[in-house]
């Protein structure tokens, strides 16, 4: 036992030397040396602030527990039941040492947030996420326009019954209008029944057309709808004013159907309004169309009741101005054309004394020409 001793002593002292010079070596090159010849193994400093025991001294610390626990052999003098041999301490070394996990770096921080993009003492190395704005799509000009409804095998054929039931009924409204009184409620009914009907045979066609058309010509149809409406706009860009007109005439109440208008020397009786013009019929039979806006500039003469009145204008010879104007009465009385009951207007022109007026109702504008051919030659023989 004081043998084991010695020797442990002596191996000591011989071994620290050694120890301390390998150390200082590695120490001053960064890497540490094991004594070992068999084991030698380098490792670089390590950075983690744990602080390592060389390998020597863990060697030197085993070889004098050894000696104090008894003999290696396990011979007498072992010791107690217990002692022995501690078991080897495994030390590994160069690449295959476990390396440790690198510490948890937690991302920079704006010391400055409020600062926005404008802080100038952010670190260098951070990195910030700045949004891009995405460029501005070219627009498309196919989102503006209506989607067409699909195209169905089957749904086209109630769109048509339809069609054909709407077409019938306005023929026929049409037909019944050419028959009917031109005053009363029932031509105003009929007139806008007729419009009503005409809209929405206009509508269903357009509604139809994209069932009967391929899907892959949709986008050409839908483009040529838009043409179709834009020529239609411009061709009727000057009916406008005349709708308007018309729109103020109904409203205003001025022109009834049968009643006696005078406007800018055309007069006759109203047979026709329309959102373009008003149908007359003239003293001399004739139909003659007055355009809305015309009547709202020039001023209009209207007779109340509707009754069809007739200004004759006659040249007769030289004669006393009292038995010209009983002639002309008389002439009046007398005619077949004039309404019963009656009285006919007589006055004389301040320019020109042998030019005389005569203003009377008539039973049909019709007779206009009749009435005025008739006067002439019969006050002609009363004044004989």
């Amino acid at each position: 036992m004081t043998r084991l001793i010695i020797a442990g002593l002596i191996l000591t002292a011989g071994l620290l030397p050694s120890m301390g010079v390998a150390a200082q070596e590695g120490e001053d090159s960064g890497v540490v040396r094991s004594p070992a010849d068999a084991g030698v193994a380098q490792v670089g400093r390590p950075t983690s602030p744990i602080q390592r025991v060389p390998p020597a001294k863990i060697e030197v610390a085993q070889a004098v527990e050894s000696a104090d626990a008894g003999p290696l052999d396990g011979g007498e003098d072992a010791g107690p039941e217990d002692g022995g041999t501690p078991a080897a301490v495994e030390i590994v070394l160069g690449k295959d040492a476990p390396s440790l996990a690198p510490p948890v770096t937690e991302p920079a921080t704006d010391p400055f947030p409020f600062w926005g993009d404008f802080n100038f003492f952010q670190p260098p190395d951070t990195v910030r996420q700045v949004p891009i704005n995405p460029e501005p799509s070219s627009p498309s000009w196919e989102g503006l326009l209506p989607e067409l409804p699909r195209r169905d095998d089957g749904s086209w054929l109630g769109s048509v019954f339809w069609i054909s039931v709407f077409v019938l009924l306005f023929v026929v409204s049409i037909r019944v209008r050419r028959r009917v009184a031109a005053q009363g409620i029932v031509p105003v009914v009929l007139r806008f029944s007729t419009w009503c009907l005409g809209l929405g045979i206009v509508l269903m066609g357009i509604e139809l057309l994209p069932r009967l058309v391929s899907d892959q010509y949709a986008p050409a149809l839908r483009w040529t709808i838009v043409a179709v409406a834009v020529a239609a706009g411009w061709t009727t860009r000057d009916l406008l004013p005349d709708v308007f007109a018309w729109i103020v005439l109904r409203l205003e109440g001025r022109i009834d159907i049968g009643s006696w208008i005078s406007a800018d020397e055309t007069e006759g009786s109203v047979e026709t309004a329309s959102p373009r013009a008003v149908w007359i019929r003239d003293r001399r039979g004739r139909r003659v169309a007055i355009p809305n806006r015309k009547l709202l500039r020039v001023p209009v003469a209207t007779s109340i009741g509707g009754v069809p009145v007739h200004d004759a204008i006659l040249r007769l010879p030289e004669a006393p101005a009292i038995k010209v104007r009983h002639a002309l009465e008389d002439a009046v009385l007398i005619s077949p054309w004039v309404r019963v009951g009656s009285k006919a207007i007589v006055s004389r022109d301040g320019h020109d004394p042998n030019v005389w007026r005569v203003r009377a109702e008539l039973i049909d504008i019709h007779y206009a020409v009749l009435f005025e051919s008739q006067l002439t030659e019969r006050v002609e023989e009363l004044l004989q």
